[in-house]
């Protein structure tokens, strides 16, 4: 079975930090995982989606590497444990689409739905709502991204103008949340990912404290925090860590 695991690290205007900066770090663990687990690793680093937040652009990885049998996307600012376990062995289903459970900011969550319910004319409980920072999918997915990405283009004037409604006030979820709806809407088997190959929020959950976080998970996800803490953050955390990893390949 061929795998690969990618990511996006596109550089935007007006951000203090520069996506790159991260992934320079966190790619060091996921190229580790890779080697472990005789996996490819593909980096998006350029757009793919006019008008489209970087945010947008993992679902065009069948345009860009189309000749795999299944894929994981991790967002930039995830890290991998040094022995993290396989997920394409651990969730083996490659008919399903597979993502972690998101409740942990309920209200955000179910704020979110509220915002881009009026879009898709539809209920959607917030039990089912996941979060897109890791996505685990296979080849019969094509048409399913593409057909997302298609409908980001036919919508880009509603879609946009309610990304920056909602991040007007707080953090929008940019792709996430219509993802949610769109999958729900279509026929795809859908399964939730064991938490720890997504662990999110860890300042929140108050799980950085002794990086209490590595006993507990295989994937760290650094995100809810700003950017610039964000990038002090990843790069303490790769400084304590980093004799775990084989950096032959760094």
């Amino acid at each position: 079975m061929k795998t690969l695991v990618y990511t996006t690290a596109v550089d935007v205007e007006k951000r203090g930090v520069k996506d790159t900066s991260i992934h320079d770090i966190t790619k060091l663990s996921w190229e580790h995982w890779c080697e472990r687990h005789k996996s490819d690793f593909h980096v998006i680093d350029q757009p793919t989606i006019d008008g489209a937040t970087p945010h947008w652009f993992r679902y065009s990885i069948f345009d860009l590497c189309p000749d795999y049998d299944r894929y994981l996307y991790v967002d930039a600012d995830i890290m991998a444990k040094w022995d993290a376990g396989n997920v394409f062995e651990e969730c083996p289903d490659a008919n399903k689409l597979y993502a972690t459970q998101d409740t942990s900011y309920l209200s955000w969550v179910v704020d979110e739905i509220k915002q881009y319910q009026p879009i898709f004319n539809q209920k959607y409980s917030w039990e089912d709502y996941f979060n897109s920072g890791v996505l685990l999918f296979g080849s019969k997915h094509k048409d399913l991204f593409n057909s997302f990405v298609k409908f980001f283009k036919e919508n880009k004037k509603e879609l946009t103008k309610t990304e920056k409604r909602v991040g007007s006030f707080r953090t929008s979820g940019f792709d996430q949340t219509p993802f949610n709806f769109f999958i729900r809407n279509s026929d795809v088997e859908f399964d939730f990912l064991p938490e720890r190959f997504n662990l999110a929020h860890l300042i929140q959950r108050g799980v950085m404290d002794g990086m209490q976080f590595t006993d507990l998970a295989d994937f760290w996800h650094f995100h809810s925090i700003t950017r610039n803490l964000q990038l002090e953050i990843v790069t303490q955390v790769w400084e304590n860590l980093k004799e775990n990893y084989n950096l032959s390949c760094k």
